[in-house]
């Protein structure tokens, strides 16, 4: 249903919110410039990530398509401007990519299909990731980090920021008129923000120069792992605050409402709030109110509107974000093991299709995990998988490369044993 009525299908209306905002130059947002509608969205024709990328490569999209060649300007600048107020993609320019696998019924074969892509998020926007300049960024998996990937996730970044300003400004206006006892029907808007907060490098001054180490030295991978100790866990809650990830003032996730809870509550609650602030403008001009309006259409029970500004709060009808994060927190872990699972199950049919039965990996050593057990954290570039692993040699440096074999691997366990390899070893099943 999901992939039918909410998704941009062709040549037909589909329902949506818009949002519009002006960027200063140096890709701060003008806030009163931002706008938030109802829209109806037709698409007359889609485009995939390679497309846009190739139209950008040979510049059509800066002549006959100017937009994308537009969207692509903004999103560098956007870039810039959130890597100047410290985000993430300043500290890490090389993020460690990750596996996604999806699994499929094939009828043919009467078994499931199962595809792996290695995916990199909340990349730098350069094609650093799958490049070879000796000091650790080499990786052959990985795709190469797109134009159109950058367009992406500026834009889905600057509506966040964009629609977390926006409410300061519309809840600014519902408060002067409350005071002036204008408004006929409550009108509150709150958002889940997600706030992090920065850092606190000064009282781990001694990681902190280890973090500068591995950056000095471009060891790519092991400085991104290296830096997540040092990461705040984000806060969701109605507060409007900062996020140092991402470089901004405040942030409200709202872009996927198909496939978070969390999106498609903040669309009603928006929905709703636009509604109530049209019927306050049609009460204010004395029009008619239509009567196809619903409880839920507007959030509270219509029957029960007074001129009671103690009632008019008392009644109004919030959405519970907290239910709706604590239903993606309660299925992540499943979401966890099944993509673990299908994931282990690729290396265990690898292993099957092997001539020899053995498989292996070039990996690269992220860092300790237990000096005592020379346990390490190490990233088995061909799968997008981090994994631990205890080294029977001793100690490894940081960024080393080697190859690990699949001593064992049990999908249903969750289990994967890693061992050293004699040599590199191609893992394309035999023809």
């Amino acid at each position: 249903m999901c992939s039918d009525i909410m998704s941009l299908q062709p040549w037909e209306d589909k329902c949506a919110l818009s949002l519009g905002v002006e960027l200063n130059e140096d890709g701060s947002i003008i806030d009163s410039s931002i706008i938030v509608t109802p829209s109806l969205i037709n698409v007359d024709y889609g485009l995939t990530y390679d497309q846009v990328d190739e139209m950008l490569d040979e510049g059509i999209a800066y002549s006959e398509e100017w937009q994308i060649g537009a969207l692509l300007s903004a999103s560098r600048r956007r870039r810039a401007h959130r890597v100047s107020k410290g985000s993430t993609e300043g500290m890490v320019p090389h993020p460690i990519p990750r596996g996604v696998v999806n699994a499929k019924w094939d009828t043919e074969t009467d078994e499931y299909d199962i595809k792996l892509s290695i995916e990199t998020t909340h990349n730098s926007g350069a094609n650093v990731t799958a490049s070879d300049d000796g000091r650790g960024h080499y990786d052959p998996y990985c795709m190469h980090v797109s134009s159109s990937q950058l367009i992406v996730t500026e834009m889905m970044i600057l509506a966040g920021e964009a629609l977390g300003k926006w409410q300061r400004l519309v809840s600014t206006e519902t408060a002067s008129f409350e005071a002036n006892e204008r408004v006929q029907t409550p009108n509150v808007l709150e958002l889940p923000f997600r706030r992090q907060p920065a850092p606190d490098f000064k009282s781990r001054e001694r990681e902190f120069k280890h973090l500068n180490f591995l950056s000095e030295m471009k060891l790519g991978y092991p400085q991104a792992w290296y830096a997540r100790r040092f990461f705040n866990k984000a806060i969701v809650s109605e507060e409007y605050g900062g996020h140092f990830g991402l470089g901004l003032d405040c942030y409200v996730q709202w872009s996927s409402p198909i496939r978070r809870l969390t999106d498609l509550q903040v669309h009603s609650a928006v929905k709703r709030y636009l509604r109530r602030a049209k019927v306050n403008q049609m009460l204010r001009e004395g029009t008619a109110v239509p009567v196809q309006l619903s409880d839920n259409d507007l959030g509270y029970r219509i029957e029960n509107i007074s001129n009671s500004v103690e009632t008019r709060r008392n009644i109004i009808d919030l959405i519970d974000y907290r239910t709706g994060l604590g239903k993606i927190f309660s299925a992540r872990p499943i979401q966890f093991s099944s993509s673990r699972y299908w994931l282990y199950e690729h290396v265990r049919r690898l292993v099957e299709e092997s001539d020899d039965g053995e498989v292996a990996f070039e990996c690269i050593v992220l860092g300790c995990i237990n000096t005592d057990r020379f346990q390490y954290a190490v990233y088995l570039y061909e799968l997008g998988l981090e994994h631990r692993y205890v080294s029977a040699s001793g100690k490894l440096e940081d960024g080393l490369r080697l190859w690990l074999k699949v001593e064992s691997v049990n999908p249903r366990a969750e289990l994967l044993k890693l061992s050293p390899a004699s040599s590199a070893k191609s893992n394309a099943p035999a023809a």
